[in-house]
């Protein structure tokens, strides 16, 4: 475990005895990141920023859920923005349009998601990412980063729904037995 994740394990911890100060260092550490998470897939300032507020809302009310057996921190946090964004998506009714995502190619001046993809906790999923096959890959980053729906992806890639769950879900169980080497 990284020194990072450590820290912010800490800082979750504390944040479940709703320490404020530890939630206030939790916010400065994550916040940056979590947005690149929510901007991705909203692709609007403001949008994002709602959903990382009501995501934060929820990590305080919901730290105490956190177990650092069942993966990172940030991988926890992120999560909950990512559904953060999908129910604000959903409540708008917006269509997201998606062709292939190649990470390699992204912006690193974008601010929040540059600092993201340079950071260590992203080169490193992203080595993860690249030992799965273009399949579990693909239908990942479009679920994660994009943040279509299994049925959406199933519709888009015109593969049947159980086969792009087992490939999401075989996919995830490959990813974190890599990052957890």
């Amino acid at each position: 475990m990284t020194s990072d994740q450590l820290s912010l394990q800490t800082l979750l911890a504390a944040s479940a005895r709703k320490d404020e100060q530890a939630f206030a260092k939790l916010y400065s550490l994550a916040s940056a990141n979590l947005y690149a998470v929510a901007l991705r897939i909203l692709k609007k300032e403001a949008m994002a920023q709602d959903a990382l507020q009501e995501a934060f809302v929820q990590i305080w009310h919901r730290a105490v859920d956190f177990h650092s057996d069942k993966g990172s921190p940030m991988a926890w946090m992120a999560t909950i923005v990512r559904y953060r964004s999908l129910d604000i998506l959903r409540k708008q009714k917006r269509l997201v349009n998606v062709a292939g995502i190649d990470l390699e190619q992204v912006d690193t001046e974008l601010g929040p998601l540059g600092k993201l993809l340079e950071s260590d906790m992203a080169h490193e999923l992203w080595r993860c990412l690249q030992e799965l096959n273009d399949k579990q890959r693909n239908a990942i980053l479009l679920a994660f980063y994009e943040g279509l729906t299994h049925d959406e992806l199933a519709e888009r890639t015109t593969t049947a729904l159980g086969t792009i769950k087992s490939w999401i879900r075989r996919g995830l169980q490959s990813v974190k037995g890599c990052l957890e080497r």
